[in-house]
């Protein structure tokens, strides 16, 4: 699976609270370029979240992937902490095209 950042497009706006963009965590199976989860998160809460994200795409598939794949550097380290756990190996691979086009299929229909 490959694991990567994207920003949501549009604000979100809650009661009482100032409009942000969320990031869109996108998991997604490089065999078949198929986006198999995703989670939105409000900025910073992305790092403290990500375990917890990790673990309900998993249950929703239903199995581990054999290798996971992140994008950004930034992120490394909570995956690799996440890797360690379960034994499995995390590289860091950016795939900014096949990111792209996750975005588009997420995002297209939406005028922005």
């Amino acid at each position: 699976w490959l694991v990567g950042w994207i920003y949501f497009p549009k604000p979100v706006y809650e009661a009482y609270d100032r409009p942000f963009f969320p990031l869109v965590l996108a998991s997604i199976d490089t065999a078949d370029q198929r986006i198999i989860g995703y989670e939105l998160f409000r900025p910073g809460e992305e790092e403290r979240l990500i375990q917890e994200a990790f673990v309900r795409i998993v249950r929703n598939k239903g199995y581990l992937p054999t290798r996971l794949l992140v994008e950004d550097g930034a992120y490394l380290i909570p995956w690799r902490e996440i890797g360690k756990v379960i034994n499995l190996r995390v590289e860091m691979d950016s795939q900014v095209d096949l990111l792209r086009d996750v975005k588009d299929r997420l995002f297209g229909s939406l005028s922005v």
